[in-house]
């Protein structure tokens, strides 16, 4: 199927092999292609990742001032938001789960983004797998 679709670029991701294709799996559907495609695989850690993956992808596909002009213009967003919040504020403390069974809390660029919004993180939670209830909920 993704051969019929002739595609010049494939854009994956091997931070996850649960929702992704694995790098074995993708390696393997290559070998049906006539013309293989470039591939891109983002593996973002933190937003400073992400941003340079924007980059990236954007000079990958022939549009990276686009992808310059919209990283200016989250920055100036997250600049705006961040000057709304009241840093004497009593912060919400936020558990990021991405699965229950068993839980499973979020990492990444996640925190981050929690903690640039005014919210704090439980303590003790981190991204791993964890049995049992959270703790300090």
């Amino acid at each position: 199927m993704l051969e019929t679709l002739a595609p010049d670029l494939i854009v994956t991701q091997d931070l996850c092999h649960v929702c992704a294709a694995s790098p074995d799996d993708l390696a393997t559907a290559l070998t049906r292609f006539d013309r293989r495609p470039e591939v891109l695989c983002l593996n973002p850690q933190d937003l400073g990742d992400v941003w340079r993956d924007i980059l990236w992808v954007g000079e990958e596909t022939c549009h990276g001032p686009q992808a310059e002009a919209l990283l200016e213009k989250i920055g100036v967003r997250l600049g705006a938001i961040e000057r709304q919040l009241d840093a004497t504020a009593e912060r919400p403390r936020v558990a990021f789960l991405e699965w229950l069974q068993p839980f499973y809390v979020g990492g990444h660029w996640v925190p981050e983004m929690i903690q640039r919004a005014a919210g704090k993180i439980c303590s003790g939670v981190r991204a791993r797998r964890l049995s049992g209830s959270l703790p300090n909920m």
